[in-house]
């Protein structure tokens, strides 16, 4: 038996000598329930569950992405994140129409979207395809972005770092 798991039983058998010893059954046996729960990894039904990463995206994030590699100039935006995944937006500095961002998916602390194909604010000319991950943390975001270009060769795909600050 592994040692958390003895560890575990080592603690629901304690509580429980505790309780019968004391002779209030039904206050302390709630107590080695929670215990209990909590000891091997679960959750008491007083926890409160965590905060959605849509939840946490809410609101505009100045944002800036650099290429992984090669040329570290930034892409500069803003991301509004309503408090629904349906319409969340992206607008790039010095640009007035904003591209739609889809909500592709929610897992764990990160949301994944993509964008509607646009005009490159890094390469003049190009159409692209932006899919970025994001890890809200309270008023900061990290990520990576991966842009497809609407290109053949081996120039279609970049590979960015992105963050973000919530803006007031």
């Amino acid at each position: 038996m592994c040692s958390f798991v003895r560890a575990a039983l080592t603690s629901v058998a304690l509580t429980a000598l505790v309780a019968c010893a004391k002779g209030d059954t039904n206050a302390d046996s709630a107590a080695a329930s929670s215990t209990a729960a909590a000891t091997a990894g679960g959750t008491s039904a007083a926890a409160a569950p965590a905060a959605s990463p849509v939840d946490a995206m809410k609101g505009k994030w100045a944002m800036r992405s650099v290429p992984v590699q090669g040329d570290t100039t930034p892409t500069v935006y803003t991301i509004d994140a309503s408090g629904d995944t349906t319409s969340w937006t992206l607008t790039f500095a010095g640009r007035t129409t904003p591209v739609k961002l889809h909500v592709i998916s929610v897992s764990g602390d990160s949301v994944v979207t993509q964008t509607d194909e646009y005009d490159s604010a890094r390469r003049k000319g190009q159409r692209v395809v932006t899919t970025t991950t994001l890890r809200p943390m309270g008023d900061r975001v990290t990520g990576t972005s991966t842009a497809r270009y609407k290109v053949t060769g081996p120039d279609s795909v970049l590979q960015l770092r992105s963050e973000g600050t919530r803006m007031p």
